[in-house]
């Protein structure tokens, strides 16, 4: 399927989910972990260095990151003193959105949850296109193509599933170059946590072609029985599949990919 033309919307609120507890009859998923969709799930284990790939060509294509770029707006806007912390708040400026979530004021908190384009818009057009370019250099994210406006939705920028893995796992070994509380601060913003303290959350994006949703990311992490892994799910639909596929879509079946991995046996 060729993105060449395409864009990338917001669907839906919270998209920082909490997965439900994974009991020990937890089965593996479907031979088809895509549900019949083309896909690519990329895993790593935080503690074993060791990863997972499910997927052909996808993981490889580079693509519009959409929402999903949220993770590294936030980290730039925090490193560079834009935002000062999680509950940096702008006002709305009482123009309708797309969303009613949006039609209000938000902080970084509540915008990364509600995925509110405006306020990450403000953001990025608060570092400016040039300091903006010089961390897409330094983290090495994607292609590197900073632009105008917003350039992570409208195909300016792309990036492959592996690139986004090695994104996440650096922000989850500490190793991305910024400072470690803006680190920390977007770990936070990710993870969400059960009764029992287990971890499973992330980024959704969704992409629009030819003015219908069809690409679907979730990034993401999950902790749970002394494991910690970070992943990666993005799909599309097959050539003459007429399905919509969204950001919620890539959650769900990154969930069913997790959960199986970290079922603990004895519950």
């Amino acid at each position: 399927m060729s993105w060449t033309r395409m864009q990338c919307v917001a669907l839906g609120g919270l998209l920082t989910l909490l997965a439900p507890v994974v009991n020990a009859q937890a089965e593996e998923p479907s031979a088809d972990p895509f549900g019949g969709l083309e896909g690519c799930f990329l895993l790593a284990d935080l503690d074993t260095g060791e990863t997972e790939r499910l997927g052909g060509a996808l993981c490889e294509e580079p693509l519009p990151p959409c929402s999903t770029f949220k993770v590294l707006n936030a980290l730039i806007g925090l490193d560079t003193g834009v935002l000062a912390g999680p509950e940096a708040a702008y006002a709305w400026d009482g123009q309708p959105k797309r969303m009613k979530a949006w039609e209000q004021g938000h902080t970084l908190r509540t915008a990364f949850r509600d995925s509110a384009v405006w306020y990450f818009e403000r953001v990025a057009r608060e570092v400016g296109q040039a300091r903006m370019q010089a961390y897409l250099d330094l983290v090495g994210y994607g292609d590197r193509r900073a632009g105008p406006g917003l350039f992570w939705i409208d195909g300016t920028l792309r990036v492959t599933a592996s690139q986004q893995l090695d994104l996440v796992t650096r922000l989850y070994q500490g190793g991305l170059p910024f400072s470690p509380a803006a680190q920390r601060v977007v770990r936070g913003l990710m993870d969400q946590a059960d009764e029992r303290g287990d971890l499973f959350g992330g980024k959704t994006g969704t992409g629009l072609l030819a003015g219908r949703p069809g690409l679907g990311w979730f990034v993401g992490h999950a902790a749970r029985g002394g494991r910690e892994v970070v992943f990666v799910l993005v799909a599309q639909p097959r050539s003459g599949d007429s399905r919509e596929v969204r950001g919620a879509d890539a959650r769900e079946l990154a969930r069913a990919l997790v959960e199986a991995r970290l079922a603990l046996p004895g519950g």
